[in-house]
C-alpha cells in the first residue's frame, strides 16, 4: 500500500476501524481494475449494454455491476459507517 493511502487510512482509523478496512479494500479493488477503466474512458464508446453483458455471468461481476451503478451517496451509505468519513468521501467524489 502506498504512503498516501496509508496516511488516509490512518486518518480514517481515528473515526472507524471498519471504515479503515473498507477504504483499504476499495483502494485494492480499484488498483486491480483501474487500467481497464481508464482505457474505457479514453476509448470510443462501446455499444450500450456491452459492459453488463461481459460481466453479468459471474456473481462477482454482478456485484461489481451493481456497485458501479450506485450514486456516490448510495455507495458511502452501503460501505462506510461513520458520518464524518462518509462526508469526507462524498467531498472527494464532488471534486472529481
Amino acid at each position: 500500500m502506498t504512503y498516501k493511502i496509508s496516511k488516509t487510512c490512518d486518518g480514517i482509523a481515528y473515526y472507524s476501524a471498519a471504515d479503515t478496512q473498507c477504504c483499504r479494500e476499495n483502494y485494492t479493488n480499484w488498483r486491480t481494475i483501474r487500467d481497464g477503466c481508464i482505457k474505457g474512458m479514453l476509448s470510443p464508446p462501446a455499444q450500450p449494454g456491452f459492459m453488463p453483458s461481459t460481466i453479468q455471468d459471474s456473481y462477482k461481476g454482478l456485484l461489481k455491476l451493481n456497485e458501479v451503478n450506485l450514486s456516490s451517496h448510495q455507495f458511502v451509505l452501503q460501505h462506510f459507517e461513520n458520518e464524518t468519513v462518509r462526508a469526507c468521501i462524498l467531498g472527494w467524489a464532488l471534486a472529481l
